[in-house]
C-alpha cells in the first residue's frame, strides 16, 4: 500500500445519521369506533445508543402497502386522528388528521396519541402505520419509522350460516 498514514481520520461529530428512532404503539389493537386510542411512543436515541431528550419528532398516518416507507413513497392518508396526548378527543365529521410533532422528554421518548376514525360502517378489519421522523432537520433524508395499529371494524357484518339456522322443521 503506497498510503503514507493509513489511519483513519478523527471523528468530527456529532452526526445526526447516528440517531435512531424505535416506534411502538399501545395498544396495538383498536375498535373502528372513534373512541378507541393509542399512545404512540418514540424512543430515540442518539449514536452511542443512549437515550436523547430534546428531539423534535414528527408523527404521521400513512399506509401499510408502501413499499418502501421512506420520503414520499409513504402514501399518507386520513384514518383515525393524531393529536398531542393532553388533547381531548377529536369530535366526529371534524378536521382532518394532520401531522403531530412532540420533544422527547428526558427519557428520550416523544408521545403522540392516535384516535380511532369513526368508521361505524366500516365492515372489513384494516391496519394503519403511524410514522415518526426526527423533524426539523432534512425530510428528503430522513427515514421514516413505523407502527402498525390493527383496525377491528365497529360493525361486524352477519353472513348467511355464520351463526343462525337457516332452515324451518315443520311437525307432522
Amino acid at each position: 500500500c503506497t498510503l503514507d498514514n493509513p489511519n483513519p481520520p478523527a471523528l468530527a461529530g456529532p452526526s445526526e445519521l447516528g440517531t435512531s428512532i424505535e416506534m411502538r404503539a399501545v395498544p396495538d389493537q383498536l375498535v373502528s369506533d372513534g373512541f378507541s386510542s393509542s399512545i404512540i411512543d418514540a424512543v430515540v436515541r442518539g449514536a452511542n445508543g443512549q437515550r436523547v431528550s430534546g428531539r423534535l419528532v414528527e408523527f404521521d398516518i400513512t399506509t401499510t402497502n408502501a413499499p418502501n416507507v421512506i420520503g414520499v413513497n409513504a402514501g399518507f392518508l386520513d384514518l383515525g386522528n393524531l393529536t398531542v396526548v393532553s388533547s381531548a378527543r377529536p369530535a366526529a365529521g371534524g378536521i382532518e388528521s394532520v401531522p403531530v410533532s412532540t420533544m422527547s422528554d428526558s427519557d428520550g421518548v416523544a408521545r403522540a396519541r392516535y384516535w380511532a376514525p369513526f368508521r361505524t360502517d366500516q365492515e372489513n378489519d384494516t391496519t394503519v402505520d403511524i410514522t415518526g421522523r426526527e423533524a426539523a432537520t432534512n425530510f428528503n433524508n430522513e427515514t421514516l419509522r413505523r407502527v402498525t395499529i390493527f383496525l377491528r371494524a365497529a360493525n361486524r357484518p352477519s353472513f348467511p350460516g355464520g351463526s343462525t339456522c337457516d332452515f324451518i322443521i315443520e311437525p307432522n
